[in-house]
């Protein structure tokens, strides 16, 4: 199933929809409140937030920008994941996500 993902040119200052897919583990479920950190690699994760029915999400995936191409990393992260939570922020840090 496609994901609606827009990238924006900063330098151009252009905005061009693209349609993004599902890649190992799927794509992200439908969510608000959800926190995204841009990595050092040019991708960005995006963590928990609050799914359509109202649960509040403790799951993570990383979105390549440039194939916009999503990858959960459920059974990939070590250690156990932070409780569940929305409207949260995040930020990456050398090679650590604060």
């Amino acid at each position: 199933m496609p994901i609606d993902c827009v990238r924006h040119d900063t330098v151009c200052r252009a905005a061009r929809a693209r349609a993004g897919r599902a890649g190992e583990g799927g794509a992200p479920p439908v969510r608000a409140g959800a926190a995204m950190a841009a990595l050092p690699d040019g991708r960005a994760l995006v963590f928990g937030g609050v799914d359509e029915g109202g649960r509040y999400r403790n799951d993570a995936y990383v979105l390549d920008s440039r194939r916009l191409n999503w990858i959960s990393l459920s059974g990939i992260a070590r250690g156990a994941p932070p409780k569940p939570r929305a409207y949260h922020t995040c930020g990456a840090r050398c090679r650590a996500l604060i």
